[in-house]
């Protein structure tokens, strides 16, 4: 659903709302324009350079953590923009917390019961008290079925969030235009685009049949997997805003102390989870968003048990192929290849330097290449790269912005679990696999195919359409229009040029003409030599205005 359907609903449905996020922004942005002008005058009176950003960050974060969950998580989204945002911006939204108080247990059972239509008692023979998670959107209960007895959590949507969202959204979409017109670190970004982007991804997680199948199709995608384990959905009993799935057993894996008394290896467990990420990526084109140590279990084998599918992604085939020709082109060290296959992602109405990127490019593959395997972390050279191509006014999709975000989670649960193992070094040899399956004789073939397939649909519709042209062409029906970049501006230009020489020939010819007047006509005829004087006087004027109108023009 785009923003331009949210303009269906009433502008003020919430005035209550509407004024508490006035209240909370027009506050925090007098915060931002205070210590903008203390951070200012510091960096006069101390000569230190300080990056400006940062309070522009305090104060959003600030704002977003008074507004609530749905600000929360979109300062969180944000904060993944670094291609986009400052880093000041990004580093300070990256701190947002989703923490949130649990609502009541009566409250919880009441909305189980809204969606089933019938007493809980009728549906779980045990549902326990207190929550075993709460987070913005929705609230996990462990319970047990009345039919079979067996062992399930249900994730409980919050009542009310989705009208919440809404108003949000719509709150916040009415905004926008206001920021990016009194703070000119957000001007030039493309605020809107980001806050639809969010907009469907919140409401895809709010969205439980969707979670559902996204449950499913990872159980198929690993079915038969011994290192992989997904819960059992229980279908019958999911709906829109319920969730019913197989309770896993097993320890979070940030819990360092029980894995190592439980004999857990990690450095095992750290080859699984990029070997989880490779396969999702490489394999399959569908990965999970949301790869948090809250959303890991470690089970008995050891098995890595995973939950939570309301952030899963796919990657189409030609952002795979993107990807592995980036890839191909890393490894060969070819910047110039990288620079055209990026500049593909330039900002709308903006053609990018392909040499100048390609030479910066090569200054980063250059680096990284004498580094040791220890100083490669993922984060650090992501985080360069979006500066970079935030320079050159590239803008990175989505889908890979949140592949970034899960490879840089899954890093981080790598380097927690085993400091000493490199997370590229266990990924290289995946990729060195996808290159060689994006090579391999059948995907050429394919290639070829498909190649064939297209010209020959395109030779055989060549035909109809020249047709049709010579058609158009002769009933008077084609019309072939151009258009000139700063036509009017020259031709400005070019009256103002016309104008200040024709002023300046009459007046130099009015000049000559009154000068002969004045001096063969002063002793014979004194009528003629006053109209000589007048003369000189217009011919002067006449160039003096020629010049202001030269002067004004450059």
């Amino acid at each position: 659903m785009r923003l331009t359907r949210l303009g269906r609903l009433q502008p003020y449905r919430n005035v209550k709302r509407l004024r508490r996020i006035a209240a909370v922004f027009i506050g925090c942005f007098f915060s931002y324009i205070c210590a903008r002008i203390r951070l200012r005058r510091e960096m006069k009176r101390s000569g230190v350079a300080v990056d400006v950003s940062v309070c522009l960050g305090t104060a959003l974060r600030t704002a977003f953590e008074r507004l609530g969950p749905t600000f929360i998580k979109f300062g969180q989204v944000l904060s993944t923009r670094r291609d986009l945002l400052p880093d000041g911006v990004a580093n300070e939204l990256a701190r947002l917390q989703d923490g949130v108080e649990a609502m009541p247990l009566a409250d919880a059972v009441k909305a189980v019961e809204s969606e089933y239509g019938r007493p809980i008692s009728q549906i779980f023979a045990d549902f326990s008290e207190q929550p075993l998670g709460a987070a913005s959107l929705s609230q996990v209960h462990a319970a047990r079925l009345s039919a079979t007895g067996e062992a399930v959590v249900v994730k409980i949507q919050r009542p009310g969030i989705q009208a919440m969202v809404d108003t949000d959204i719509d709150i916040l979409s009415r905004f926008i235009p206001l920021l990016e017109r009194h703070v000119e670190e957000l001007r030039h970004l493309n605020l809107r685009s980001i806050v639809e982007e969010f907009y469907k991804t919140i409401r895809m997680e709010m969205d439980f049949k969707r979670e559902m199948h996204n449950t499913l199709k990872f159980r198929k995608i690993f079915d038969g997997d011994p290192n992989v384990k997904i819960p059992l959905v229980y279908k019958d009993l999911c709906t829109e805003k319920v969730l019913v799935l197989e309770k896993l057993e097993g320890v979070k894996i940030d819990r360092l102390d029980e894995l190592l008394r439980l004999g857990y290896d990690r450095d095992t467990l750290s080859k699984k989870l990029v070997a989880l990420l490779s396969k999702q990526v490489f394999t399959h084109g569908v990965y999970n968003g949301d790869v948090h140590a809250g959303n890991i279990l470690v089970m008995p084998g050891p098995t890595i048990g995973l939950f939570d599918f309301g952030m899963v992604r796919t990657i189409d085939p030609e952002t795979q192929k993107l990807m592995i020709d980036l890839f191909v082109a890393v490894v060969t060290k070819d910047a110039v290849r990288m620079s055209r296959i990026l500049a593909a992602y330039a900002e709308p109405n903006h053609t990018p330097d392909t040499m100048r990127l390609a030479r910066d490019l090569h200054e980063l593959l250059v680096f990284y290449y004498d580094l040791p395997a220890e100083d490669l972390r993922v984060d650090t050279m992501l985080e360069i790269v979006m500066d970079l191509l935030a320079t050159h006014k590239l803008v990175v999709p989505q889908q890979l912005i949140m592949l970034c975000r899960a490879a840089v989670m899954t890093e981080s649960i790598v380097r927690m679990l085993s400091p000493k193992m490199y997370f590229v070094v266990e990924l290289a040899p995946f990729i060195k696999d996808a290159i060689k399956n994006r090579f391999s004789l059948s995907n050429v073939r394919d290639e070829l195919g498909r190649l064939a397939a297209d010209g020959t649909r395109a030779i055989r519709a060549l035909p109809a359409a020249l047709g049709t042209f010579l058609t158009n062409m002769n009933d008077g029906v084609l019309r072939i229009e151009s258009q000139h970049r700063d036509l009017e501006r020259h031709a400005q230009q070019f009256s103002r040029m016309t104008t200040c020489l024709a002023m300046s020939v009459i007046g130099g010819a009015l000049f000559l003409g009154s000068a002969l007047l004045v001096a063969f006509a002063k002793d014979n005829a004194p009528g003629l030599a006053k109209t000589g004087q007048f003369g000189l006087v217009a011919a002067a004027f006449l160039i003096c205005s020629a010049l202001l109108k030269l002067f004004r023009k450059q």
